[in-house]
């Protein structure tokens, strides 16, 4: 019956007791950041991009502004296996480049194409010549996307599985090295606000590639470590070259801890067989030619 006194007090005791069921529920476990004995903030750990795989470098322009992908979107995304990440500009593209980077883009073009593609190791890019996979070594790739951070008092060693780098970042505010001493993955010192660890990164050769893209020696990379979970460790970072994009730019993406995940020896050069392949095989093409052309 509408209105009945005895409906309101079965109402009643319904909601009384799902209260109480509800209160009689243990509370939430809240995360707090775990600390080094030194008392740093504790980043230590293995952390994989694997779940990144199949984002793309740049958010396709049919998207428009949209930043995240519906369920079918998503599942068209990883069949087509692409292993690329997104970046964080306010339309999702990377920047133009600049005159500066285009004049330079157009001359090492031609320079190319004036002999053929494995005349010597330097026709290769750094990644098939096991250097590096470029400035930002932590976006992920098909395979092998382990990254481990070990922490001792002052120092952060940041160990990349792909090629196997790592790069040691001291934390006591040293000055950066000497302009004129430069390397492919730069010259790092960090430093901490708050829980995040903060990297900033000069002293770049223009050898080093970003998506491909060729750097200038003003490169500058500031990257930012958060763990926001005991499987998270967020992950930002911020390129500036003022001689290659006409404007800073970013990207970030979670990394996370796998469950039973190993870096094993990553031995490129050991087992590099392509470099051996493509110039040997490149040298019999030239004797073959020559002697065909009865020389």
């Amino acid at each position: 019956m509408k209105g009945s006194p005895i409906l309101a007090m079965v109402w009643g005791i319904a909601l009384v007791l799902g209260a109480l069921a509800q209160s009689s529920q243990p509370p939430a476990k809240r995360w707090t950041q775990p600390q080094t004995p030194w008392g740093d903030p504790d980043l230590e750990g293995i952390w994989t991009g694997t779940e990144m795989i199949g984002i793309p470098v740049e958010r396709p322009t049919t998207f428009g502004d949209r930043s995240v992908l519906n369920e079918q979107e998503l599942a068209e995304r990883e069949a087509r296996r692409k292993s690329e990440q997104q970046f964080d500009t306010a339309d999702g593209r990377i920047p133009r480049l600049t005159a500066e980077a285009q004049k330079r883009s157009g001359e090492r073009a031609a320079e190319r194409r004036s002999h053929g593609p494995a005349d010597s190791w330097r026709d290769r890019s750094l990644w098939e010549r096991c250097i590096t996979r470029g400035a930002i070594g932590l976006v992920p790739t098909g395979y092998n996307n382990g990254n481990q951070i070990l922490q001792t008092p002052g120092y952060v060693a940041l160990r990349i599985e792909m090629i196997h780098e790592t790069r040691l970042i001291p934390l006591d505010g040293r000055p950066h090295l000497a302009p004129p001493v430069r390397a492919y993955v730069g010259d790092s010192r960090g430093h901490w606000e708050g829980h995040t660890l903060v990297v900033e990164t000069t002293n770049f050769t223009d050898q080093t590639t970003i998506n491909n893209t060729p750097v200038s020696d003003a490169l500058r990379l500031t990257e930012r470590f958060t763990r926001v979970g005991a499987d998270t460790v967020n992950y930002e970072v911020t390129v500036d070259d003022p001689k290659t994009w006409t404007r800073p730019w970013k990207m970030a993406f979670p990394l996370k801890r796998e469950a039973g995940y190993q870096i094993y020896e990553y031995a490129c050069h050991e087992a590099n067989y392509f470099m051996y392949d493509a110039l040997s095989g490149a040298r019999a093409q030239e004797k073959a030619a020559q002697a065909a052309a009865g020389r």
